[in-house]
């Protein structure tokens, strides 16, 4: 955490942007339920009126928060990049011959772009998309018990079945991408000896095995992405069913008392 600690000020900033617009988010709904009641209890249509511009005026300031968090979160993530670059590059030019003899090309260019991007979407998306989801799930937690108990825990039972399904493809997911960072880095070796050395493959007439050596690097790192392509296929339809499962027993509990 060293070298986004200067921009922490920024960071904030763009914390009270996402919270902001997270308040407005669940607002909304809630200024719509209360129109449409006192219209249904007082038959004053009149105060649709009035409710449809307050909806219109938070759904505005609702987007310029939006967009100072988008604007906040990717300033950072792109600050703090350019300082990893700068401070990565400078530190191989400072290691010596012997590091530079057993380290590969490939690897050394993998770490330098593929790692240096994971870290941007980490603090562009990743951070505060963590701490938004946080934010819904307790909001939404006290709306729904404070509402009726009974149902909110109808609706939050299913939630430690998806979370853990989460975090089992999560560790899945992570082991596959941290198998394809090294694939993607040996075949970027593979094709940077080649294109260095292409006159000594062609002196001796090594077309065949370079390009077969490099067909099954591709055709393992492509076997993968299908098998995250798999989990997601997968795991994906499984969430969204174990999401949907409350539905189900509100309108089935719920409509008993109801009716």
């Amino acid at each position: 955490m060293v070298f986004p600690r200067k921009y922490w000020g920024w960071l904030l900033l763009a914390f009270i942007c996402l919270i902001t617009t997270t308040v407005f988010g669940l607002a909304v709904p809630w200024i719509l339920g209360e129109a449409i009641d006192t219209v249904l209890g007082s038959g004053e249509r009149s105060f649709l009126w009035l409710a449809a511009g307050i909806v219109l005026g938070v759904t505005a300031l609702m987007g310029i928060s939006a967009y100072g968090h988008s604007y906040l979160s990717g300033f950072v993530s792109q600050k703090t990049c350019y300082d990893i670059r700068n401070a990565l590059y400078d530190r191989l030019q400072r290691l010596n011959f012997a590091y530079h003899d057993k380290a590969q090309t490939g690897q050394l260019m993998s770490r330098a772009t593929t790692d240096v991007e994971a870290v941007r979407m980490f603090f562009g998306r990743g951070l505060l998309g963590m701490a938004r989801t946080l934010i819904l799930f307790v909001s939404i937690s006290y709306i729904l018990v404070s509402m009726d108990w009974q149902l909110a825990l109808l609706t939050l039972a299913f939630l430690p079945a998806v979370g853990w399904r989460a975090v089992v493809t999560g560790l899945r997911l992570r082991a596959i991408w941290l198998k394809i960072q090294q694939l993607v880095a040996a075949l970027g070796t593979t094709l940077e000896e080649n294109l260095t050395g292409i006159r000594v493959v062609k002196a001796f007439s090594r077309q065949k095995e370079e390009s077969q050596k490099f067909s099954t690097d591709a055709k393992v790192l492509y076997d993968e992405h299908i098998n995250i392509v798999r989990q997601w296929a997968f795991n994906v339809p499984l969430m969204v069913f174990l999401i949907s499962l409350p539905v189900a027993l509100i309108l089935w509990y719920g409509g008993r008392h109801v009716i």
